[in-house]
């Protein structure tokens, strides 16, 4: 279970460090936010909030 809340925080970061929510968000990066469950992707503020909240799940996990 440890490995998989890696991974996932892994790909949350990557998908941070990398997403520039006010252009075009490139198709492999729909992907990991549709896993997610971030489907709409017309309010940058709606995605970024919600990245900083799964992030922060992923992080309560860990303790």
């Amino acid at each position: 279970m440890e490995n998989k809340n890696k991974e996932q925080k892994s790909k949350l970061v990557k998908i941070c460090r990398e997403l520039d929510p006010f252009g075009p968000i490139p198709p492999e990066d729909e992907k990991v936010l549709r896993d997610f469950g971030i489907n709409d992707f017309s309010d940058p503020f709606a995605v970024t909030k919600e990245l900083l909240k799964l992030l922060d799940l992923v992080d309560e996990k860990k303790h």
